[in-house]
């Protein structure tokens, strides 16, 4: 058995016909949802330390049996909508080419009047803008980043800018770099 993380919300468990036996699954059980079929489904997650946190009901599956006996499966989280998740922020990156498609992107998103958090990295390829925007904000800003270059919303690509970028400006880098 090998699992893939495809992103935040979704796995490709590649099973084959020993974990299907070991697990007492078959394609068409998990495919029409039975008891049975969701009871193991289950069983192996937890075993895994994948979507710990969520009902089984929450989670949709797909299943694809192979010829060799095996499965691929792919389990996707159904999230519910909280209050707490309306409010939270989320991370977006826009990648430019030059000093001057920063500080006009920046004079657009003050002008827009976006709250949001920026900072900013210098990497060989350009300039790196990265905010922190809640949902109300989110869309707006999308789309006024893809106006000015690559445009970025995976949070593992996100979180290691840092490794490969150096610190330009950290904090409230749309207003500095508008000034310029």
């Amino acid at each position: 058995m090998k699992y893939d993380s495809l992103s935040r919300d979704t796995v490709k468990i590649t099973l084959s016909e020993e974990d299907m036996k070991e697990y007492s699954l078959c394609a068409e059980a998990i495919m029409l949802r039975t008891a049975e079929a969701r009871r193991s489904l289950s069983k192996m997650l937890r075993k895994m330390k994948l979507f710990s946190g969520y009902k089984p009901d929450r989670l949709f599956l797909e299943a694809f049996p192979e010829e060799d006996g095996g499965c691929i499966l792919y389990v996707s989280v159904l999230h519910e909508e909280s209050e707490s998740e309306n409010n939270c922020e989320t991370a977006l990156m826009c990648c430019l080419m030059s000093l001057d498609d920063l500080s006009l992107l920046c004079r657009v998103i003050e002008s827009a009047e976006l709250e949001v958090k920026t900072c900013v990295y210098h990497s060989p390829g350009g300039y790196i803008l990265v905010s922190l925007a809640d949902k109300d904000e989110y869309f707006a800003l999308r789309h006024i980043f893809s106006e000015f270059g690559r445009v970025c919303t995976d949070i593992s690509e996100i979180s290691t800018i840092s490794e490969y970028a150096a610190p330009v400006c950290l904090s409230n880098a749309c207003s500095i770099f508008a000034k310029l």
